[in-house]
């Protein structure tokens, strides 16, 4: 094989204008529509098109219709995201138990994730099961950097949205309304939840959290509103847990009832370790009724420099990852390789739209592939070793960091 060639750096300026989630099919790769009109009529169909290692950001527009199927959600980095949030429903009837008594592929929820970067947004999610009380999933994921953005999640059962990579899981949650039953917000690991609504529809514990791998795990929940039928519960925990409330707003059907270990005195061999204690913290919370003297301020006891301004994503995941704030893509280096020109970031990229890249030499990059890996190649029609040391900018298409994040946050580098 030809060495590779001198390493030749140059400067990327990015378009922003193809990056968008606005509903329009040509800014996605794939369109389902339950009226045909799309490239598929169902989600599983969708995402069963896709190759089982899947490396690149793959956006699929779900359009407005009523979708009963349970979704597989088995390749990283998808994006299933609707036309409208309350004329997309995605909907099942499963009863946990029926489940595991006649298993099937699919799984046990409605929503079944078994896979990382995996965004949801502007949906209405639905388990039809019409009992109220037994569990039901809706979403049941076993990957890490979920997101969930502004999305209906409803449920009569309990463990409505159940995310349980205990290791290495992370999970953001977003403008979403979710209801259910016992533990109807249930996640282990990190997990960050801001400006939501939770319905509580019968009198006990509605958040669950499990941080039993990493003592720095915890659940933050931030701004968001608690309503439910008559003494309805905060929330609960089984293992080792970390609760920070934070600015959130309670209906007067709340109990009494702070956030607590669940015991079991008549058959303690029932319960789990419990290492790190009660770690239960609040701030800024308002009560409509009753003020109850647990949701009294007490983040000092985590630590007394601690604000609640500081409690934000990039706090809760430890630093690991910012929805919010996605890493910037970073050109490292432009290198010519047997007259094809390379491109390598900081980070796997996907490629949207038909990429082409100007130089100020007056040549021309076609994207050839790569997308979902860290370099891209592109073929010239100068000679490459002079394309690859000019000053680059992008003509059309653009490209976009694969790990999941919020793109509508997402500020792209416009120059490097």
């Amino acid at each position: 094989m030809k060495t590779l060639s001198k390493i030749l750096f140059a400067v990327i300026l990015f378009a922003t204008t193809s990056c968008s989630h606005a509903a329009d099919t040509q800014t996605y790769d794939i369109v389902v529509d339950s009226n045909g009109s799309g490239d598929y009529t169902s989600i599983n169909a969708a995402i069963n098109s896709l190759p089982e290692q899947n490396f690149e950001r793959v956006n699929i527009l779900i359009k407005s219709g009523t979708y009963t199927e349970k979704v597989v959600i088995n390749r990283d980095f998808i994006s299933l995201i609707g036309e409208d949030k309350a004329s997309t429903k995605i909907q099942f009837d499963q009863l946990k138990k029926d489940w595991v008594a006649n298993k099937d592929a699919e799984g046990p929820s409605v929503i079944n994730i078994s896979s990382d970067d995996v965004i949801l947004e502007n949906l209405t999610l639905q388990n039809l099961m019409p009992k109220i009380g037994p569990t039901a999933y809706v979403i049941y994921g076993t990957g890490t950097r979920t997101i969930i953005n502004n999305c209906d999640i409803l449920n009569n059962g309990a463990n409505t949205v159940c995310l349980m990579d205990y290791k290495t899981g992370m999970y953001y949650i977003k403008d979403c309304k979710i209801e259910g039953t016992v533990d109807f917000m249930k996640a282990m690991g990190w997990c960050y939840i801001e400006n939501c609504s939770f319905f509580q529809k019968e009198a006990i514990a509605s958040i669950w959290h499990a941080g039993i791998n990493n003592p720095n795990q915890k659940m933050v929940v931030k701004n968001s509103y608690f309503d439910g039928v008559d003494h309805f519960f905060i929330g609960r925990h089984h293992f080792d847990a970390q609760f920070f409330i934070i600015d959130c707003e309670f209906s007067d059907k709340l109990a009494d009832k702070a956030l607590y270990r669940k015991l079991y005195p008549k058959a303690p061999e029932k319960e789990r370790p419990y290492i790190f204690g009660d770690r239960h913290y609040y701030y800024g919370n308002k009560q409509n009724g009753t003020d109850y003297a647990w949701l009294n301020d007490n983040l000092s006891d985590f630590d007394g420099s601690l604000k609640a301004a500081d409690i934000t994503p990039e706090f809760t995941f430890d630093g690991q990852w910012n929805p919010e704030v996605p890493k910037a893509v970073e050109l490292k280096k432009a290198y010519e390789k047997d007259g094809l020109v390379y491109l390598e970031f900081n980070q796997p990229v996907s490629v949207k739209g038909d990429l082409k890249i100007k130089s100020n030499k007056g040549g021309e990059l076609t994207y050839e592939k790569g997308s979902g890996r860290y370099i891209l190649s592109f073929k010239s029609d100068k000679k490459a070793s002079e394309v690859a040391s000019a000053k680059l900018s992008v003509e059309s298409g653009c490209i976009i960091p694969c790990e999941a994040a919020i793109y509508a946050n997402y500020k792209p580098t416009t120059e490097f």
